[in-house]
């Protein structure tokens, strides 16, 4: 933790609070300029990781980014038909307020401010979500700034629920598709050659263990392959199985979001607090319990004693 990096964390969150607020018509660049300064950083600190993890960039959450902000961008430079607009619109609010809201909570995001790693976390998961709230519900002031660009004030409110289900799955099934294509004939042997994949990612941790579980794989034999870096096809099928059915599970959250305002912000709001204990429970263990453990270190008491220990080393 440096102090640049928490005053940096702190006055980022702060105006990020009072833009959302305070220019609902300028949100949408805010998270613009959002992605474009934090995530080169967020992508130099990957390419220096050993293994490189730059392509943790394909996963889902990550391509949905993208796709928005190319969006917005497109939005800037060329004349979008009002038809595409619509279609695009019903597959962002689909998957902003839907699956990228609910993998903020299901991830166990945490908004720690000096920690750029868990802010792009939040930023890629919580971010897009408000993003929409502004678009849809504040859309009259995002139409009066920029009359010209956006047009969902003429069709936001006669969206058809199944317009958005339709089309956030079928944007997420195009990525499945190229996503698992790519990891059965290049990713899975990614490790071998020094980069890292999300899914191998997930295989080591808690994921896999699920996942070894479903295989009926016995614990020693899992641990081998976690220790090797190198998964059998069964893994991949039975982990995009679940990653599937997770996201499919999550879109149609935003048909919550798309029925009331206070439903929207109320999701929004739980989710960021989510957050915000996530962080606290980091920064009691970095403040409290990495002390306690060094001081116990130091006096030689025991990781598993209390303070009782002196006494007895007292009356020994």
């Amino acid at each position: 933790m440096t102090k640049k990096n928490f005053v940096f964390g702190v006055a980022n969150s702060l105006f990020v609070a009072w833009s959302f607020g305070a220019l609902p018509g300028y949100f949408w660049i805010v998270y613009i300029t959002e992605v474009c300064v934090l995530l080169p950083i967020r992508w130099r600190k990957m390419i220096r990781a050993s293994p490189k993890q730059h392509l943790y960039w394909l996963d889902f959450c990550w391509m949905a980014n993208f796709f928005g902000v190319f969006l917005l961008l497109a939005l800037m430079v060329f004349t979008i038909p009002p038809e595409i607009q619509r279609w695009c619109m019903c597959a962002s609010w689909g998957l902003g307020t839907g699956t990228l809201l609910c993998a903020t909570t299901a991830l166990g995001n945490a908004l720690l401010f000096h920690d750029l790693d868990n802010v792009c976390a939040v930023l890629i998961h919580l971010f897009p979500s408000l993003v929409m709230y502004e678009l849809g519900w504040k859309r009259g002031d995002v139409h009066a700034a920029w009359p010209r660009i956006f047009l969902q004030c003429n069709f936001f409110e006669s969206l058809d629920p199944m317009e958005i289900l339709y089309n956030a799955c079928l944007v997420y099934g195009v990525w499945f598709l190229l996503y698992v294509s790519w990891l059965l004939a290049i990713g899975r042997r990614c490790p071998k050659h020094g980069y890292d994949t999300i899914f191998h990612w997930a295989m080591r941790g808690s994921a896999g263990s699920v996942v070894a579980k479903i295989l009926r794989q016995q614990p020693e034999v899992h641990a081998a392959y976690a220790q090797s870096n190198d998964f059998p096809l069964a893994y991949v099928f039975v982990y995009m199985a679940l990653h599937a059915a997770s996201v499919l599970a999550s879109i149609p959250v935003s048909l919550l979001c798309y029925s009331s305002q206070w439903i929207h912000v109320s999701l929004c709001a739980c989710v960021l607090l989510s957050t915000i204990y996530n962080a606290s429970a980091r920064y009691t263990f970095y403040m409290v319990k990495s002390y306690t453990v060094a001081l116990k270190k130091e006096l030689r008491i025991p990781r598993d004693r209390g303070a009782s220990a002196l006494l007895d080393r007292d009356e020994n």
